[in-house]
């Protein structure tokens, strides 16, 4: 596909992004020159950020949320292989951990290269990816605060 044409598209999903967003009412902000949505929701317990981005060379949409607090560095390898228990479990999406700043990520994908993806699609990646967040960010939380031990935090996410 021509640069051009990728530009389009992109373009496309973008606006339909924005679109969904609008019908639903929610509070958000475009980021028009990145092709960028910036949005945030009401977890049960910590708010979820959300960055939903349209990404043009790869033709893919990708709903990204940062967790709102860093992982101390004694943490971070146990705390990495925590999320790999939790990926095994997730039907779509993953958790990611930087091993540098320590600094948890979630992200779901859908890459739209020939393919038609409508309002179903954005509304499934935005519900799902929020109670995804919603049912561990808090006991990841604890775990870097020091208010769980890795063995309680490994019991919450097995069962």
């Amino acid at each position: 596909m021509s640069d051009e044409k990728k530009a389009k598209r992109a373009q496309e999903i973008f606006e339909a992004v924005c679109s969904y967003f609008d019908a639903k009412e929610y509070n958000y902000k475009r980021h028009d020159e990145d092709k960028v949505v910036t949005i945030t929701t009401r977890g049960e317990d910590i708010p979820i950020d959300f960055i939903i981005k349209v990404r043009e060379d790869h033709e893919v949409l990708s709903f990204i949320s940062f967790m709102p607090f860093t992982v101390p560095e004694d943490k971070r390898t146990d705390t990495a292989l925590v999320l790999n228990v939790i990926n095994e479990n997730l039907i779509n999406g993953s958790f990611s951990i930087d091993l540098e700043d320590g600094k948890i990520r979630f992200r779901m994908s859908a890459g739209y290269m020939g393919s038609l993806i409508g309002q179903e699609v954005y509304d499934y990646m935005f519900m799902v990816s929020a109670l995804t967040i919603d049912e561990y960010n808090d006991k990841l939380m604890m775990y870097a605060k020091d208010m769980i031990s890795l063995e309680q935090l490994l019991k919450t996410v097995l069962s």
